[in-house]
């Protein structure tokens, strides 16, 4: 067993980039496990084999990156790990009887039944959407989208990881949707009014839950 602590923190970003890759190659060649120490999520997803989240010395869940970050188990997972949006919905029955989140504007938020984990009508819940989940302006007569008007607050320009930062009128909720570097959307700016949808399938739905991620007391 190989401990290793902290060993690309010193190095720049290039060179970080290129040694995840030597060292995943090097441990595939030799065989050895590695226990890595980092504080950095992405790189902690992107060198492991499995990974266990952790909530108050118990494990939440245990499982490859791509479980935990396309099938978190709980609210706590599904925040922790990644990028995530969260909205506060009250979940309800359709006329047709399928389940519908009711975001605090009024709008109504279609789920498929896989992505409800243990819903309960009339109750609060946490509807999750991933940022790059997330269509700008989608078709206004494509009804395959969930859709929601948005004023952009702030575009944050990475390359490829760039995103936008919106808010959603009537609500004081803040979230990020994935810019694509086409320059399709060149011609948006901070303070325009625009339409983000996803796909009812790209979103996880739970159970309110009102934990911290640090103690602000």
């Amino acid at each position: 067993m190989l401990l290793l602590d902290e060993p690309l923190g010193a190095l720049d970003a290039k060179l970080r980039e290129h040694m995840k890759v030597e060292l995943k190659t090097l441990q595939a060649k030799v065989g050895t496990t590695f226990v890595y120490i980092t504080h950095d999520q992405s790189e902690a997803m992107v060198m492991s084999d499995r990974v266990a989240v952790m909530n108050n010395g118990a494990f939440e869940q245990i499982g490859t990156p791509q479980e935990l970050y396309h099938a978190p188990s709980s609210s706590f997972v599904a925040q922790f790990v990644g990028a995530n949006n969260k909205l506060s919905v009250m979940l309800r029955r359709g006329e047709a009887g399928e389940l519908l989140a009711r975001y605090a504007n009024g709008l109504d938020f279609r789920l498929a039944p896989a992505c409800s984990i243990d819903a309960q009508p009339d109750e609060p819940h946490d509807l999750f959407v991933r940022p790059e989940s997330m269509v700008i302006n989608p078709p206004a007569d494509d009804g395959r989208f969930n859709s929601l008007p948005v004023t952009v607050k702030a575009i944050l320009f990475d390359g490829g990881n760039s995103r936008l930062l919106v808010s959603s009128e009537g609500t004081t909720d803040e979230f990020t949707v994935a810019l694509p570097q086409t320059r399709q959307f060149d011609d948006i700016k901070v303070r325009d009014t625009i339409r983000v949808g996803w796909d009812p399938s790209a979103s996880l739905c739970f159970r309110k839950s009102d934990w911290k991620l640090y103690d602000e007391e």
